[in-house]
């Protein structure tokens, strides 16, 4: 039961979000919505693996709901569109067969926002546990909703300038306004769960769903067996079931190595070359960029350092960006806390906390970009207002 201080609480703090958001509103040139690992399932809450965190995963939903209403009370400028940072609904979903339930009760929240149209739907490991890349790839309903889903590029979000070449895949860039551009990532191109279907260990097995290429790779750099059978991320630390016993994959990896787990990945090829010549042509005419990615992309912005929830070749994207010293914003989900990290770059990294493992009853932000060229961000449910001096690079 949520007493009514701490309703009045929630309250006052929207209330105050809202007032920031709108103090600035002359100098808004664009404002858009943030939220990251929802992870909504019909299930009884529980704790994470580690013990230090109780998940509500049935009360997500009703975080997404009260998002969804704050941003659409907004004015002056209104939500011109909102990102959602992936792992929409849990992956015990997969496992109870609900998946489409599930997303039918959060994409009813979705459907009220009055940028419907404008929504931008990332991938995490969650989704891949809960449907195949092909799926995803492809605008799906779930009744009794009619907005469609997909994590391919929102129709409402063209842009010619930067193709990817292939219409269904899950990186792409769009311009919300003049002078700037958001860049959406993949980071499981190249992944144990790369085309999805399942759970690591569970549905997903070696020579049964497992990627090689991505399974090799990870394997390679972690001493414990990722490819055992009835493994998987239950916790979102690393934590695997086989036969009832839990296993912690970040054994024996310490530092920038413990990047090296299942339930993290990594950018290909192609991607990262199409990012490369994105921000070439960005920077040449002075075009500022956000990034989006559900994986962590700079070490100091996980958890305490840890590395844990850090994409495996997290450096070719942060090379890419110094090279091309355009990129103002970094915007991460996956690691269910809040961080910030300001690196040598003078690049913002910013991680969103979860709505699962948030205690208030509010978990997302609005992003204010500024005629000034800065970024202000307004969260809600005790999320950190900030103020993003983005035109001195420190290098």
């Amino acid at each position: 039961m949520v007493s009514s201080s701490s309703i009045c609480a929630s309250t006052a703090a929207a209330a105050n979000s809202a007032a920031l958001a709108s103090a600035a509103s002359p100098n808004v040139i664009c404002r858009f919505g943030v939220i990251a690992d929802v992870q909504y399932a019909d299930k009884d809450d529980a704790y994470n693996f580690a013990k230090t965190k109780i998940r509500h995963y049935r009360k997500s939903v009703k975080t997404l709901g009260r998002a969804v209403d704050w941003w659409n009370s907004l004015r002056s400028p209104s939500v011109d569109f909102v990102v959602n940072l992936a792992d929409l609904i849990d992956g015990h979903n997969r496992g109870t067969g609900t998946q489409k339930e599930a997303m039918a009760t959060v994409m009813e929240e979705f459907e009220r926002l009055n940028c419907r149209d404008k929504i931008v739907h990332m991938v995490g490991n969650h989704e891949l546990y809960c449907f195949t890349r092909s799926e995803l790839s492809k605008p799906q309903v779930f009744p009794p909703t009619k907005l469609p889903y997909a994590l391919s590029r929102p129709p409402s979000l063209p842009d010619s300038q930067y193709p990817t070449g292939d219409p269904s895949t899950f990186y792409y860039s769009f311009v919300p306004c003049r002078g700037w551009r958001v860049v959406i990532l993949d980071p499981y191109d190249l992944s144990v769960m790369r085309e999805g279907g399942g759970r690591h260990g569970i549905e997903l097995l070696k020579g049964h769903g497992l990627d090689p290429k991505g399974t090799a790779l990870c394997q390679s750099h972690n001493p414990n067996d990722i490819g055992r059978n009835s493994c998987w991320d239950v916790g979102g630390l690393g934590a695997a079931e086989n036969d009832g016993i839990q296993k912690d994959f970040f054994q024996g990896l310490h530092g920038l190595d413990s990047r090296w787990v299942p339930f993290n990945g990594g950018f290909g090829e192609t991607q990262l070359a199409w990012l490369r010549n994105l921000l070439h042509g960005c920077h040449e005419d002075n075009t500022n960029v956000i990034v989006c990615s559900h994986v962590v992309i700079h070490p100091d912005a996980t958890h305490e350092r840890n590395c844990r929830t850090l994409a495996w070749n997290y450096q070719d994207v942060l090379d890419a960006m110094y090279d091309f010293p355009c990129t103002k914003l970094v915007l991460c989900g996956h690691l269910h806390r809040e961080t910030y990290h300001r690196d040598d770059h003078g690049i913002h990294h910013l991680c969103l906390p979860s709505p699962m493992e948030w205690d208030a009853d509010e978990c997302a932000i609005s992003c204010d970009i500024l005629s000034s060229g800065d970024i202000q961000v307004s969260g809600s449910g005790g999320i950190s207002d900030r103020y993003f001096n983005c035109s001195d690079r420190l290098s």
